[in-house]
């Protein structure tokens, strides 16, 4: 089941046409952590596929987490050529909220939106760009403008990130 690959939950989502309605923000609110006395980090890699960076990413989740409660949320669609970490996330009690099972992508600005007012993230770390990412970087430094966001990416000297480098969004920094 899809679903339970990408939200890590048996909940099947909704259509995924419709913009965030209530009952989408429902399911997107049930994934939140309880809230605890930890410090609280939004993770953002686009997506949790069988890579260096989510293995990283995981490594570093496991070393903080007594200090740090963690939500991952990814906006990308997982396949099963690229595979998925969140099983690695589930095993460590971290839960995951996979966006694109939830919504198309032109809604998941609203859909972090709830989770911001929620979740109430004290620390944000993007750890994998994308394509979404560069496209929606104001609207999420403007979304988390009283937030430290780390921006961890890889950059080649010639392609890849390092050619958005310059994208007002991707530079801004705290």
């Amino acid at each position: 089941d899809q679903a339970e690959l990408a939200i890590s939950k048996t909940t099947p989502p909704p259509s995924r046409r419709k913009s965030p309605d209530s009952s989408m923000l429902a399911i997107v609110n049930s994934l939140l952590p309880s809230k605890t006395s930890k410090k609280r980090c939004l993770v953002l890699p686009m997506v949790f596929a069988v890579g260096g960076v989510e293995r990283n990413t995981v490594e570093i989740i496991r070393e903080l987490r007594n200090e740090f409660e963690f939500l991952v949320v990814t906006t990308e669609r997982h396949t099963e050529a690229k595979g998925s970490l969140i099983y690695q996330l589930d095993e460590i009690g971290v839960n995951s909220i996979d966006l694109a099972e939830i919504s198309d992508n032109v809604h998941h600005m609203k859909l972090l939106a709830s989770l911001k007012s929620n979740f109430e993230p004290e620390l944000v770390w993007i750890c994998n760009g994308s394509p979404w990412l560069v496209a929606n970087s104001l609207q999420l430094r403007r979304l988390f403008a009283t937030i430290p966001v780390i921006d961890q990416q890889v950059y080649d000297i010639k392609e890849g990130w390092i050619e958005h480098y310059h994208t007002r969004g991707i530079q801004a920094s705290n």
